[in-house]
């Protein structure tokens, strides 16, 4: 099955190029409005007459990089951060609560009673 060719309306390619040969300070846009032609067309033809302007490249950033002002920022509250408040926030993560502890070691008892009860046949 073939497929038919798509059907451009307007000038044709070498109009198109002596067109933006005779107005090379015309924008692509500009030469569409006035002389109703297709973008791809004009777009091809500063190329091939070099008045394309080629893009260029620059990578994406994957990820936002820290600005300074939001560092000092950071740095000046690490910097209000007094030794005491530290030192109660390592004592807090170092001290368990005990009722949480009694709950786990309830747990473990419990654990070893049924392994106990599984290796004798008898109940504790």
């Amino acid at each position: 099955m073939r497929t038919q060719r798509r059907v451009i309306h307007g000038p044709s390619k070498q109009e198109v190029l002596e067109i933006v040969k005779k107005n090379p300070h015309l924008t692509a846009h500009e030469v569409v409005k006035q002389f109703n032609c297709d973008i791809s067309r004009v777009h091809h033809a500063r190329s091939e007459l070099g008045l394309a302007k080629r893009r260029v490249y620059k990578p994406r950033g994957k990820s936002k990089s820290v600005s300074p002002r939001v560092v000092s920022v950071l740095r000046t509250q690490v910097e209000h951060l007094t030794e005491a408040n530290i030192d109660l926030a390592r004592s807090a993560l170092r001290k368990p609560d005990q009722d949480d502890l009694i709950a786990e070691l309830r747990g473990v008892i419990k654990y070893l009673e049924r392994k106990l009860e599984e290796a004798n046949g008898s109940s504790v």
